[in-house]
C-alpha cells in the first residue's frame, strides 16, 4: 500500500463509489492513479474522470469519445487515432494495454459554473 493518509483511507472504508477527478485541466488525473489502485485494492467502485483541456470535437471525431452532453464526454481505450493532446484517451489505453482493464474517463469540458 501506498503512503496514504490513514485519516483518507478511514473517511473512505465506507464509501463504495468514489470519483477521482483532475482539476488542472490536464494530466493531473495521472496524479490520482496512486489514490486509485489503493482504493481498488481495498474494492471501491472508482470512477475517473478529468477537468479537461482537450479538443472536445478531435475526441469524439478521432478518438472515439462518447458525448454524455456538450460539456461531458465519456472515452475509452478503442482508437487509433494519434491525437496531440489526449491524456484521457492515452490513460483509457495505458489500463487497457497494460493491464487489461476497461477503464473509461470522463472529461468534463471548461465551461465555469453556470452550465
Amino acid at each position: 500500500m501506498l503512503n496514504i493518509p490513514i485519516s483518507l483511507l478511514d473517511s473512505l472504508r465506507d464509501k463504495n463509489n468514489i470519483l477521482i477527478m483532475g482539476m488542472g485541466g490536464g494530466f493531473d488525473i495521472y496524479g490520482g492513479l496512486p489514490l486509485y489502485y489503493t482504493l481498488q485494492r481495498m474494492g471501491k467502485n472508482i470512477t475517473l474522470a478529468n477537468y479537461s483541456s482537450t479538443n472536445f470535437e478531435q475526441a469524439v471525431q478521432m478518438g472515439g469519445a462518447i458525448v454524455i452532453n456538450p460539456n461531458l464526454l465519456i472515452t475509452n481505450h478503442n482508437f487509433d487515432a494519434e491525437i496531440d493532446y489526449y491524456p484521457e484517451g492515452y490513460l483509457s489505453q495505458f489500463f487497457m494495454a497494460g493491464l487489461n482493464q476497461e477503464v473509461p474517463v470522463y472529461m468534463f469540458a471548461k465551461t465555469g459554473t453556470n452550465p
